[in-house]
């Protein structure tokens, strides 16, 4: 597993960029900006080599439901052009980050 400071830190940077707390992604809350953030989040926290039962830990989900998530995710990349942005906008903020420094 990575290292749980380094995953802290960067939910916590795509918290900020998608103007969302960590407390309201963890929550139960269903409203859609809420639920297309917890999507890309699963999806780069995935692409960063997490399993899907250690992304379910820090996102209080099962790990079928992060699964589904990330299976949202390529669905709503190729309908939703405002989804697609805030995608792109947390990759962009990602390659910036420099792994030396997690």
């Amino acid at each position: 597993m990575k290292s749980r400071y380094r995953i802290a830190r960067l939910l916590v940077k795509m918290c900020n960029t998608l103007e969302v707390s960590i407390n309201e992604v963890r929550s139960g809350n269903r409203k859609q900006h809420l639920c297309d953030a917890r999507k890309i989040i699963c999806y780069i926290l995935r692409g960063q080599g997490l399993t899907l039962e250690e992304i379910g830990k820090f996102l209080k989900r099962d790990h079928s439901t992060i699964g589904y998530n990330i299976r949202e995710y390529h669905t709503m990349i190729s309908i939703n052009k405002n989804f697609e942005c805030k995608a792109i906008e947390i990759k962009d903020l990602l390659k910036n980050e420099n792994p030396a420094y997690t």
